[in-house]
């Protein structure tokens, strides 16, 4: 960055700065990340370069994504894609789509994440495609539709075949894992979610590692075998240390279940008030009235209220006791 400062060159002071921004939102240093992508932003407009701006655009927008400033970084991917359609870069655009679609589905915007993530799943790069599919198999998951899970799993396993060490190969085996625990097969689930947990420890992916152990837990208490579910709890609290978790809702949430299928009551409900406080403020970060409403209407969520409000839970050997609590 200094040479490049002393060079007075704005393309590779751009490339520069765009590199940067990536390794420092590969290493968890997310706001360092959209400092230096807003930084790149500006230059591309400067000097013009509106394929730069495109990529700019977009890495802003996982950026703010990780940080949960969420409208922001709807608006900054959904200009990349804009601009990348445009100038005719339609594997740009694709995963600038693919990337819109997994902030949308989260929130709780399905439909309009499915349909961003499907817009790529024909794409040439296996990367593109293996994002576009797992966005599907998690709007699934969360939709509580087995089938359409099962279905998105079947068209992703070609894409993510092709990428064996990637971040996708081990987001495809948890959602296999959360698929075969929905039909209570206890032991392939958790075969599944510990592979997805090795591979992303081995190259430490601490983030996706922690909701794996999560997950983990999840399987044991839908197994009714409390004390590893615990153990499993233990593990992503070694995992994480001080690190601010990358889903404090859920997690506090099985965090609670597990205390609750335990008969610990006290623990269970310190838990789901830990869970509804980082709910209640990830849903005011939004902001947006529409977007508010979806992140309400995620069955999760409606269980964490309901259960901070009327002490009421769904059984503990519920298998989709945290994704999918049927209360409707």
């Amino acid at each position: 960055m200094r040479v490049s400062e002393r060079a007075r060159a704005g393309g590779a002071r751009w490339s520069v700065l765009y590199d940067a921004a990536l390794i420092a939102y590969e290493g968890h240093d997310h706001r360092r990340s959209v400092e230096l992508s807003r930084v790149a932003l500006d230059l591309s407009r400067e000097i013009g370069n509106r394929v730069n701006e495109s990529n700019a655009h977009k890495i802003l927008g996982i950026a703010l994504w990780s940080c949960w400033q969420i409208p922001e970084s709807i608006e900054q991917l959904r200009e990349s894609a804009r601009l990348a359609q445009e100038l005719g870069l339609m594997q740009a655009f694709q995963g600038a789509a693919c990337d819109l679609g997994a902030v949308l589905i989260p929130v709780g915007d399905f439909e309009s994440g499915v349909q961003w993530s499907g817009s790529a799943l024909k794409s040439h790069s296996a990367a593109v495609a293996a994002v576009a599919t797992v966005n599907i198999a998690e709007a699934e998951y969360l939709r509580g539709d087995l089938d359409a899970l099962s279905a998105a799993l079947e068209d992703a396993a070609s894409p993510v075949a092709r990428l064996p060490e990637s971040r996708f190969r081990s987001a495809f085996l948890q959602a296999e894992g959360r698929l075969l625990r929905c039909r209570r097969r206890w032991d392939a689930s958790l075969a599944k979610l510990e592979e997805a947990f090795s591979l992303d420890e081995r190259l430490g992916r601490w983030e996706n590692a922690a909701q794996e152990l999560d997950d983990l837990a999840l399987t044991y208490l839908g197994a009714k075998r409390y004390a590893e579910a615990a153990r499993a709890l233990q593990r992503g609290a070694a995992l994480v240390r001080d690190r601010p978790r990358p889903d404090e809702v859920h997690h506090r949430w099985i965090e609670a279940c597990v205390h609750r299928a335990a008969g610990d009551r006290e623990p269970a409900r310190t838990a789901v008030r830990a869970a509804h406080e980082a709910y209640e403020a990830k849903r005011a970060a939004l902001g947006d009235a529409k977007l508010q409403a979806c992140f309400e209407a995620i069955r999760v969520h409606r269980a964490i209220c309901f259960a901070y409000e009327h002490d009421e839970w769904p059984p503990p050997d519920t298998p989709c006791v945290v994704a999918l609590p049927r209360r409707d």
